[in-house]
């Protein structure tokens, strides 16, 4: 029997060799997590093309315990796997709370080749892959859009000028509703108030790793808090991590007394009052819900977006 060679034959033979080639000659190395360089991987994370949070090995010691990680040599290249596990036997990359973008860092450009390099270097042994890649990563054709919006500091140093109509209508109720803020509030009552109000409607979420992220961040002087209160009641209150001049607002809470007083918008704008002159980014953490969208947008937010990457295989 004779087998004939097609030219669509050769050229996937081709393509498989390439991407062969490619990943030997980038040597992506996978690290358990007691063989990361955890200092060298921090400063890689500083150094890349976006410093986040998110991505630092003491923010994913706390959010994923078990993560590991996909790396080139000297960690040019370096790639989180926020490893999960169910039923005792089944492993699976998922997305930890309090974590809105990972995926792959660099200190240059990262070209599309190098990220599905990257991708399908993920072991086939995870059943099921779903990552947040971060906004400095090239986007994938047929990949879940979501949104982000931030405050960059060129906006924040004139921020009131870019408010929209309706913003600029509830701060002016909002002073009117004789309203307090204080910075420092402990974060367990805010964490308490968004439990009791939006936190409702969320399910799967462990707040002890917040509660954990915050001591963490507290320790290295890089947790701020604010609280809103009318008459000695908190109505309002928002956590922010910092790092890398870009403060994350990882918690936005209010009562429903506090939506009637417009207290959210009174706290934003105090915060944006706050540091407005100090270079820094406000990063809104989102958002995908329509509602909150307009609310970021309000006060100038520019969307800064990023993509879900899924992949099941049972």
């Amino acid at each position: 029997m004779r087998f004939e060679f097609t030219r669509q034959d050769y050229l996937l033979k081709l393509r498989v060799a390439g991407l062969k080639a490619e990943k030997w000659c980038m040597n992506i190395k996978q690290l358990n997590n007691n063989q990361i360089d955890k200092k060298r991987w921090d400063e890689r994370i500083g150094g890349s093309s976006f410093p986040s949070i998110y991505a630092l090995s003491w923010y994913l010691d706390v959010v994923s315990p078990n993560w590991q990680a996909l790396v080139t040599e000297e960690y040019q290249h370096i790639f989180p796997l926020t490893v999960k596990q169910k039923l005792k036997t089944v492993k699976y990359i998922g997305i930890p709370n309090f974590c809105q973008q990972l995926g792959l860092f660099s200190n240059s450009k990262i070209d599309l080749k190098v990220l599905n390099s990257f991708l399908s270097s993920i072991p086939s042994r995870y059943v099921r892959k779903e990552i947040h890649l971060n906004h400095s990563n090239p986007d994938i054709k047929g990949l879940k859009q979501k949104d982000n919006f931030i405050l960059s500091p060129l906006v924040i140093t004139n921020f009131s000028a870019n408010y929209s109509v309706q913003t600029k209508r509830n701060l002016k109720k909002a002073k009117s509703n004789q309203l307090t803020i204080i910075e420092g509030v402990e974060a367990e009552g805010l964490i308490h108030l968004f439990k009791e109000s939006k936190g409702k409607a969320i399910e799967k979420v462990d707040y002890s790793v917040l509660n954990q992220l915050c001591v963490v961040c507290a320790s290295k002087s890089i947790l701020h808090t604010f609280g809103v209160y009318h008459e000695k009641e908190l109505v309002s209150g928002a956590l922010f991590f910092e790092y890398n001049q870009r403060w994350y607002m990882v918690l936005l809470a209010s009562s429903e007394k506090g939506k009637d007083l417009l207290a959210s918008t009174f706290l934003i704008d105090a915060v944006l009052e706050k540091t407005r002159l100090q270079g820094i980014t406000l990063d809104f953490e989102g958002s995908n819900i329509p509602s909150l969208a307009r609310f970021y947008k309000g006060f100038g937010g520019i969307n800064e977006g990023y993509q879900l990457y899924s992949k099941r295989i049972i």
